[in-house]
């Protein structure tokens, strides 16, 4: 339930910010610097957040929040959903930094605010026009393990009026690096990728009071997708071209903010030589916020999703509209008290689904050089099935319920300043009873044309399961002293999300661990800053996780990685040159993230760049 808020830049005009009403206990600040390549990266490097990886740099990876699967932690760009209607998920690796200047990572249901799938929470990709920026342009290279390089290059300029940026990069990787397979050393095959993003962004302040908003994003990913340890024939490959684009109108007045966008995505997949899939969303939004009796918010609106699905595997060409009507309310009752309640309504072709209340209150006793702020949350967030639970040929289930989780979360968040040293702790514990969990299980039966019968796995409402867990973190920082900074930092979460309904006589799944869900994983960093120089050392611990739902076969092992990283900024006006490398798995540790997938072991990146502001 925690927002995690990275701010570059201010706009004159700003719109309807959800991410200030959200629950703010567990925060980990991402600095403009530190929002690297891809989300994958930028998530996996700083926050202790368990991460499937299906292989090398590049191939898929699928957040699982609070042990509660991709599917139920939603992602969102400008405010528009980018999980997959067809799987519900987002590849972390095809979501890049290109399109964001600010990154809100929320732990927690926060549903009324976000909508379909942020169960376990929610992350929030936003960009925002820098007006009054003199003109510049940089050019980044990067170089690393494996074949690994990056090229980027950006623009930016703006007056009082307008704002332009616009931003392109290629990437590209052999993941060419070697494994032990039953002590003989194997390289990796079939795992090249290439990446290429565009984006463009172009601000208009219409008068003092109003903002118009355009941005576009293209991003095409071409990859093969790595195979098993012991596969040494397969040759698939998977290509990705996804383009969204964002009109957003943003009017402020004495009492009202006032906010319309409207948006378009189409996402375009191919897999092998198959017929194409391809999803387009059509959106739009309204909502409004204003302030009265001096210490009353509301915002209230109304969202529109149009989706059009073409593709063999889908029974039909899918036509589906989501409409959501969300309303908040907040107060503060007094200097250190507060509440929020939100509602969110959601309909699917008309028809009526589950609502979706919150309430979070706030309390912060203390101030001055100790600041605590301990706050509780309790709600009611959804999922809808996803077109492939509904229309997947053969097996789509139309008569699928929506999930439903009840949830609570409670923390403590406090600092404290004795003398140079700054010393932050939090901690929060969470409960979630996720109903109507939706599983695909064997037992589908129908007979061909030529009088066959063919077997399937089907969708069913059947499960019920129950996460919960803790979540801390503790920090150390030396204030400046002859430009020299020193923090240290601990994350760690420690969870259990069980199966709460047997299925029968031979289940035996009923009260074990979901799979793939870590009971516990940290990551503690040390950083030190002297006259320009920063260094890093991050150390990430991954608990050991099931791979089955009966807990029966030997899970995959814990393991510990490590990794360093330096940076350095030159300032010769008008050029800056910054310079940064990582070091990762410095250990060289065999691991597997998922199932049978090898790991790269040590390997590095260098990189550079160069900016140059017109005076």
């Amino acid at each position: 339930m925690a927002v995690d808020t990275l701010f570059l830049d201010e706009v004159v005009v700003s719109g309807i910010d959800e991410d200030d009403y959200g629950a703010t206990q567990l925060r980990t600040d991402l600095s403009a610097s530190e929002i690297l390549t891809d989300l994958n990266s930028t998530l996996r490097l700083q926050t202790a957040i368990p991460i499937n990886e299906y292989g090398a740099r590049g191939q898929l990876a699928s957040i699982n929040l609070r042990g509660l699967g991709a599917s139920r932690t939603a992602v969102l760009w400008q405010g528009i959903p980018l999980n997959s209607f067809t799987n519900g998920q987002v590849d972390l690796n095809l979501i890049s930094s290109a399109g964001a200047s600010r990154i809100a990572l929320n732990k927690g249901a926060a549903s009324a605010l976000y909508g379909n799938g942020a169960i376990g929470g929610s992350i929030n990709f936003t960009s925002i026009p820098s007006f009054n920026q003199k003109p510049l342009i940089s050019i980044g290279q990067s170089i690393g393990s494996f074949g690994f390089q990056e090229s980027s290059v950006d623009g930016q300029w703006g007056n009082d009026r307008f704002a332009v940026t616009s931003k392109a990069g290629w990437l590209y990787a052999d993941n060419d690096f070697t494994y032990d397979s039953r002590g003989e050393e194997i390289r990796q095959r079939n795992a090249e990728f290439k990446a290429y993003n565009i984006f463009q962004e172009v601000g208009w302040l219409v008068n003092d009071r109003s903002l118009l908003h355009f941005s576009l994003w293209m991003v095409e990913n071409d990859r093969q997708i790595q195979p098993s340890r012991n596969d040494f024939s397969s040759d698939d490959k998977l290509f990705d071209k996804n383009t969204r684009l964002s009109l957003q109108y943003v009017r402020n007045t004495d009492k009202w903010t006032q906010e319309a966008a409207v948006a378009y995505t189409r996402d375009f997949q191919i897999f092998n030589e198959n017929d194409p899939l391809i999803v387009n969303q059509y959106y739009a939004r309204a909502q409004i916020e204003t302030s009265f009796w001096n210490s009353f918010h509301w915002v209230g609106g109304i969202n529109n999703s149009f989706l059009q699905v073409q593709g063999s595997s889908i029974d039909k060409n899918s036509l589906e509209s989501r409409t959501d009507v969300f309303s908040l309310l907040s107060n503060s009752w007094s200097k250190s008290f507060s509440t929020l309640l939100n509602v969110r309504q959601p309909l699917v072709d008309g028809r009526l689904r589950p609502i979706a209340p919150t309430f979070i209150s706030r309390w912060q006793p203390f101030s001055n050089r100790l600041n605590m702020q301990v706050e509780g949350q309790m709600g009611r967030s959804f999922r809808l099935p996803t077109l492939n639970d509904r229309f997947w040929n053969p097996g789509g289930n139309e008569d699928l319920q929506a999930e439903t989780s009840l949830n609570a979360d409670f923390g403590i968040e406090s600092s404290y300043e004795l003398g140079l040293l700054i010393i932050n702790a939090q901690a929060s514990t969470y409960w979630n009873e996720v109903s109507n969990w939706i599983v695909w299980t064997p037992g589908g039966r129908e007979m061909d044309e030529e009088g066959r019968i063919n077997s399937f796995w089907f969708p069913q409402n059947l499960e019920s399961v129950r996460a919960r867990g803790i979540e801390y973190e503790f920090g150390l920082e030396l204030t400046p002293v002859e430009k020299i900074l020193l923090d240290i930092s601990y994350q760690g979460t420690k969870s259990e999300a069980i199966n709460r309904i047997n299925l029968g006589e031979n289940d035996r799944s009923f009260g074990k661990q979901l799979a793939f869900t870590p009971t516990h994983i940290s990551l503690t960093s040390i950083g030190i800053a002297f006259y320009g120089w920063q260094l890093r050392g991050v150390r990430s611990l991954v608990g050991q996780r099931f791979t089955e739902a009966n807990n029966e076969l030997t899970p995959l092992p814990e393991y510990i990685l490590y990794n360093l990283s330096f940076s350095k900024s030159f300032s010769i006006r008008p050029l800056q040159v910054d310079v940064a490398g990582d070091v990762r798995n410095i250990t060289n540790e065999d691991y597997e993230s998922y199932e049978n997938r090898a790991m790269p072991g040590i390997n590095y990146n260098i990189n550079l760049k160069i900016t140059y502001t017109f005076l």
